[in-house]
């Protein structure tokens, strides 16, 4: 992870490399700190507001109007939030897919190369074919927490390809193994491309502020009320505070499908058969 992020330092903008570091984060220290941090954002805030501000300043006529602005201010941070929980969710569920389907059409892949004639070309092919899965596993994962295509995978899948364009066909029977090859290496392919596709992000950099942003607003707006009670405000504010962080914090993780303890794991890649 440390050298993912020593890349990311480099080539993300700031907003995505504090996203980055915040999903990297072990869930038992992520979830805690920005919780934490909301939290005590809250609770200064409102300590402060609820002191300094006198009747002159929040009467409690107020509520009703700073409640109309919330109504509304709830509504289209609701809708944003949906937006962004469900576009998550399809993401991180199409990423663990692609790699269950890129990993099991490999497999079937190599056992139907099997299948030919011995001899050094299926020989190769069926190294190459271990040779890549080793570099998704080692080299592509790193780069697709930063929503990259890794260069050594992209150049070891051109190698498989090559090597399997050099097989020979002897035979009929040769003919429609090729072909059963073709189906698979064609699935191999696709779900690839659509594993890439997940792994990058959907959301950039200016729609992630925007969300961040109003985030922030719907924790604040929660100063313009008045209670009575200093303490039930405060109580009111953080509960609130601690449900949208952790929602925010949920839809960090599902946008960073590579990333942290709920990753998608690439072990699949690795239960080829041995040589």
């Amino acid at each position: 992870m440390n050298a993912t992020l020593e890349l990311a330092r480099e080539s993300l903008p700031l907003i995505d490399l504090l996203l980055l570091e915040l999903a990297s984060l072990p869930l038992w220290l992520g979830l805690p700190a920005l919780l934490g941090a909301g939290l005590l954002l809250t609770f200064v805030s409102s300590l402060v507001v609820g002191l300094s501000s006198g009747p002159a300043v929040l009467p409690p006529g107020a509520n009703f109007l700073s409640g109309a602005k919330f109504g509304f201010l709830g509504e289209v941070f609701a809708a944003l939030l949906a937006f962004v929980l469900v576009d998550g969710g399809l993401r991180y569920t199409d990423a663990r897919q692609e790699v269950q389907m890129e990993a099991s059409a490999l497999r079937l892949f190599d056992a139907v190369v099997a299948d030919f004639p011995p001899g050094p070309e299926v020989a190769l092919l069926r190294q190459e074919v271990r040779t890549y899965a080793t570099a998704v596993v080692e080299s592509e994962r790193i780069d697709m927490q930063l929503g990259q295509e890794s260069p050594a995978a992209r150049t070891s899948f051109e190698r498989l390809i090559a090597a399997y364009l050099r097989l020979p066909v002897h035979s009929e029977q040769d003919r429609l193994t090729r072909l059963q090859a073709d189906q698979f290496l064609a699935r191999i392919q696709e779900s690839r491309l659509k594993r890439l596709q997940a792994a990058r992000p959907g959301l950039r950099t200016l729609i992630w502020g925007i969300f961040l942003g109003n985030t922030l607003i719907a924790v604040a707006f929660s100063w313009s009320f008045r209670a009575r009670s200093l303490t039930a405000h405060m109580a009111m504010a953080m509960v609130m505070t601690a449900a949208l962080m952790t929602m925010v914090y949920l839809a960090i993780l599902l946008y960073h499908p590579f990333t942290g303890d709920l990753a998608v794991r690439l072990e699949p890649y690795l239960l080829l058969p041995p040589l």
